[in-house]
């Protein structure tokens, strides 16, 4: 072979190791011919939006990343920077169109400002800062080309990823909306932008056609392959001077805007009073731009910066913010939980007196404070006139910080919510003395528990708080309080004419003995959610649980049994009962059958049983034992086969009665389980009242699950259209208005309030 032939075979192999991929090798004397790279190079080049996607698909990848972290867990690594999911117009005309702008186009007419000029350059895709690179998805690949949608808003052109509105699976309009607006007031002039109004955009229309959520792959291919662009309808204009302010410190800074804080500040359903960004990546330094604009704003009734990496500085920032403010009186809610703040975190709210005047609800929930903030704590409980929410879960303190917090309450302290769950440990003589504090407040309503073991002391403790004040949430999950403390402790509630909004017993090893009793319990207390969740209660316990909700008193709204080993048949019990309740309108039942394990080890089982039966009746049976003894043989009436054939033909006969056994058998339990099927379809046609139902991780077929969606969307369920979430494991059906997932149970707000 040639040496020239040998570097480039050479050269093939070095360059598709990693893939694996085969590589074929043309030698040609035809110099038109050419290397098919090249050749695909040069077709995507021609095409403004293949070179834009070549060129910016780690910027893409990083939004559709950042875009999906809003419903990861906090376990899941963040961002190394704010820059990670910084806004970029992802405009796929490339620096042929510098002229228009930035993924934008005014049909061709006038010059675009400055200050747009300059943030276009922040902009571009060849300008990644190394923390985008890094946060890119993989390396380039065919499939992740051509996924450029284009939007027509007037005379101007945005240019959109499509697969960053996709979450877990599902296509969301609502998100495809915000994002168009979001980067629409990015490209306008400053005189508009000025202004600070944003559009509310009311209808996408491609082809006449108004997209849905349940658009399809479809759509996306035609939207990015041919290069049609799609009609926004903009309903009306809405000011939102938080967001002009901050994309205004960004742009003196030289900084760009982080995109979830963009569409975070867009949000159309709160007040700008309300700031809400939580989970945006957001550092101390990166910050920066969004607190100068805070400080600008001056009125604030609501800060919500959870689950980002703020530390003591971010803090120390706010208390200056705070400390200047002209606004000295009024509710404050602040919502720092899942961040990295220390306990000196906490001086800063300690030394500032408007926050101590106003603040009302504080969340520190999921910060390391560590039993150095107890005299801050201390300091809070007893400055704070106004607080009525405190919110420490979480937060490495022990039994020397409770006691701290206990001797700073008063007879005459407002606070009504309590969560100390997930610190341990704390002894049972600090929690004794934290219950009998709490029972002389009048006030206290709501407390968590969530994670620290309860003995039958804190019991009776509970016991006469549930009887002494209006007592309306208890969260009790994890606390290991048994099946004999639980019934007591309904008891006791049951006794009590307040309405019981909220109550948790998830794994608190309630078994179906005495599971009967706490359900009859249950049905008599005015409870809106309840939460039995990882307690082993099997099908037996479905009986409490149905007379439960068909009693005329039962007044549940949510209800959730996760992980409680109801099998397939337990859950269609639990539905079956629903058209006698008029009052449930969200059932979880994730996690308790795996349909096709429950198949296979049933098959499999069956297979052993008739192996077994074989044995023992060959052993059995003196006719067919394989020890012959010498003296048994019948040489008078022995006969030999006519060929090797009849023999294996007499064994597969043999052997062929116990197949078509175990084959009967397991026809047996797929028609049971399609059975069971059609009977759950049946349930949910007549549960009309049900708007969210959760059957997750139950082992569903696609098949199964398909006749089930189309039984809940077969009957009307208030005003909204049915909805499903369907990806993998996740099976969730709902209807509009109505939130199958995607928040955290940390997050609700109505949890503090």
């Amino acid at each position: 072979m040639a040496e020239g032939t040998r570097a480039v075979l050479s050269r093939s192999r070095s360059d598709h190791s990693v893939g694996r991929k085969r590589v074929r090798v043309i030698l040609s004397d035809d110099e038109s011919d050419e290397n098919h790279e090249n050749v695909q190079f040069k077709k995507t080049s021609t095409s403004p939006a293949d070179s834009m996607s070549v060129s910016d698909h780690g910027a893409s990848s990083s939004r559709n990343q950042d875009t999906l972290q809003v419903n990861q867990t906090r376990d899941a690594p963040y961002p190394a920077e704010e820059s990670i999911c910084s806004f970029k117009s992802s405009s796929p005309i490339d620096h042929a169109f510098e002229g228009i702008g930035l993924g934008a186009s005014s049909a061709g007419k006038g010059p675009t400002s400055k200050s747009a000029a300059s943030f276009s350059k922040l902009s571009t895709p060849g300008s990644n800062s190394l923390n985008e690179s890094q946060n890119a998805v993989g390396s380039q690949s065919k499939d992740a080309d051509n996924h450029f949608w284009a939007f027509r808003i007037g005379g101007h052109l945005v240019y959109l990823d499509g697969r960053a509105c996709v979450h877990e699976g599902a296509f969301s309009i609502d998100s495809l909306k915000v994002e168009v607006a979001c980067v629409y007031y990015l490209q306008i002039s400053d005189e508009k932008r000025a202004k600070g109004l944003l559009p509310i955009i009311g209808e996408l229309k491609f082809r006449g056609k108004v997209l849905e959520d349940a658009v399809s792959i479809y759509y996306d291919d035609q939207l990015a392959s041919e290069q049609k662009c799609v009609d926004v309808v903009i309903d009306d204009w809405v000011p939102k001077q938080l967001m002009k302010l901050y994309v205004d410190f960004c742009m003196k800074s030289l900084e760009a805007p982080n995109k979830k804080l963009l569409t975070k500040l867009y949000n159309l359903e709160v007040s700008e009073d309300e700031i809400i960004v939580s989970d945006c990546g957001l550092q101390d330094m990166s910050i920066v731009p969004f607190l100068d604009a805070l400080r600008s704003h001056k009125t604030i009734a609501v800060l919500d910066l959870s689950h980002n990496l703020l530390g003591n500085q971010t803090v120390e920032r706010l208390q200056h913010i705070f400390a200047s403010s002209s606004h000295t009186y009024g509710g404050l809610t602040l919502d720092l939980h899942c961040n990295r703040l220390g306990p000196t975190a906490l001086f800063q709210i300690c030394e500032c007196a408007v926050l101590t005047d106003r603040l009302e609800v504080l969340n520190l929930s999921g910060n390391r404070l560590t039993d150095a903030c107890s005299s801050y704590l201390f300091t809070i409980l007893k400055k704070c006139k106004a607080l009525y929410s405190l919110n420490v879960e979480q937060c490495s303190i022990t039994s020397r910080t409770v006691q701290k917090m206990t001797d700073a309450l008063h007879e005459e302290s407002v606070l009504s919510h309590l969560s100390l769950g997930k610190n341990n440990p704390i002894s049972s003589n600090t929690m004794l003395n934290l219950l009998s504090k709490l029972a002389s407040l009048t006030r206290f309503s709501e407390l968590s528990l969530t994670g620290i073991k309860l003995n039958k002391l804190m019991v009776d403790k509970l016991c006469l708080l549930a009887q002494s004040s209006c007592l309306s949430g208890l969260l009790l999950g994890g606390t290991s309080i048994g099946p004999v403390e639980t019934t007591r402790l309904t008891e006791a509630l049951s006794c009590t004419s307040q309405d019981f909004l909220r109550l948790e017993l998830s794994n608190c090893g309630l078994t179906t003995p005495d599971f009967t009793q706490i359900c009859t319990n249950l049905s008599r207390i005015n409870i809106l959610e309840l939460n039995l969740g990882g307690n082993p209660i099997n099908l037996e316990g479905c009986d409490a649980v149905q007379r439960m909700l068909v009693n005329p008193q039962c007044s549940i709204r949510s209800l959730s049994l996760d992980k409680c080993n109801l099998g397939l048949a337990g859950i269609v019990r639990v539905i079956q009962s629903l058209p006698e309740n008029s009052q449930l309108e969200e059932l979880r039942v994730s996690k308790n059958t795996n349909l096709a394990l429950e198949t296979t080890t049933k098959y499999d089982e069956d297979m052993q049983e008739v192996s077994t039966a074989s044995e023992q009746k060959q052993c059995n049976d003196p006719e067919t034992t394989n020890d012959i003894a010498p003296g048994n043989i019948d040489f008078a009436n022995m006969q030999v086969p006519d060929s090797e054939d009849e023999a294996d033909n007499d064994a597969h006969r043999a052997r062929s009665g116990s197949r078509r056994s175990c084959a009967s058998s397991s026809q047996k339990n797929s028609y049971s389980s399609c059975q069971m099927i059609e009977e759950l379809a049946k349930a949910l046609i007549s549960a009309k009242q049900l708007m969210v139902l959760d059957l997750s991780c139950n082992g569903l077929s696609e098949e199964a699950v398909q006749s089930l969606y189309s039984a809940w969307a077969s009957v009307p369920r208030g005003d909204g259209m049915a909805r499903k979430h369907v990806n993998k494991e996740v099976v969730h059906f709902s209807v509009d208005g109505m939130r199958c997932c995607g928040l955290k149970p940390c997050c609700r707000r109505d949890l503090q309030m």
